[in-house]
């Protein structure tokens, strides 16, 4: 596989706070030509402008990941602006149901949180593999979660073991199975796929009693996005570090 390091073009989804708009940060810092997403255009303008008043340059596409048209004219804008998509990092998600255990969840809060977290996140990435095929190095970064682990799920010593949300942790769990799986279809690419997990953050999504902040979580993205090898294709990766499926 390809190791050019030259600035890419890296699309973040859900980059207008969190996560997302730290990832976005830390990669503009570096040079990059950063597309920042979020589905309220207003949110994606202001991020971007956030950033212009701190030195750093994005551009704001709008793009909702769980509406098909939405998808569609994504990609072809992107593909009108940059010919190309060197870096995809499938940050954008949903986490609403805390509380429920697998005999009180609902269903339709499941269905919601799939929606997001596992069939928009798919189609995106299908969408623009086109594009990453134009790519001399291209990446998808699927933004998982420890939660997503079936190994920590089952291990009583495990600092998550109690942790409930079960519609997030089958999300995730799902989507890191698609992405072994796509891992395996473009083993012999210039494709690389990894699932990185920020660990616990302080997001709106993750809390102001997450142990670890955003700007940290973003480094473990920013990271793997930017390893210049297949270090990291089909694996599961924290800190550069792997973690048990």
């Amino acid at each position: 596989m390809s190791n050019n390091q030259d600035n890419r073009v890296i699309v973040v989804t859900g980059a207008n706070k969190g996560l997302g708009f730290e990832t976005a940060k830390k990669l503009a810092a570096l040079g990059h030509q950063v597309v920042l997403t979020a589905r309220n255009e207003q949110a994606g303008k202001a991020a971007c402008r956030l950033l212009s008043e701190q030195g750093l340059e994005a551009d704001f596409i709008p793009l909702d990941i769980s509406n098909s048209t939405s998808i569609k004219l994504f990609t072809q804008i992107l593909a009108d602006r940059y010919q190309r998509l060197d870096v995809l990092i499938n940050n954008a998600g949903v986490f609403f149901d805390w509380e429920s255990s697998a005999a009180t969840l609902k269903l339709d809060d499941l269905n919601d949180t799939l929606k997001t977290n596992l069939f928009g996140t798919i189609e995106v990435t299908q969408s623009v593999l086109p594009l990453l095929a134009r790519s001399p190095s291209g990446k998808v970064i699927n933004v998982s979660s420890d939660l997503g682990s079936v190994s920590f799920a089952a291990d009583t010593n495990n600092e998550y073991y109690g942790v409930n949300g079960t519609a997030y942790r089958i999300s995730k769990a799902a989507l890191n199975m698609y992405s072994t799986q796509l891992a395996k279809e473009y083993a012999q690419s210039n494709l690389v796929v990894s699932v990185v997990s920020p660990g616990w953050c302080q997001t709106d999504m993750g809390t102001d009693a997450a142990p670890r902040s955003a700007e940290q979580g973003a480094r473990s993205i920013v990271n793997a996005a930017l390893e210049p090898s297949d270090k990291y294709h089909g694996k599961f990766v924290l800190d550069s570090q792997l973690l048990a499926w």
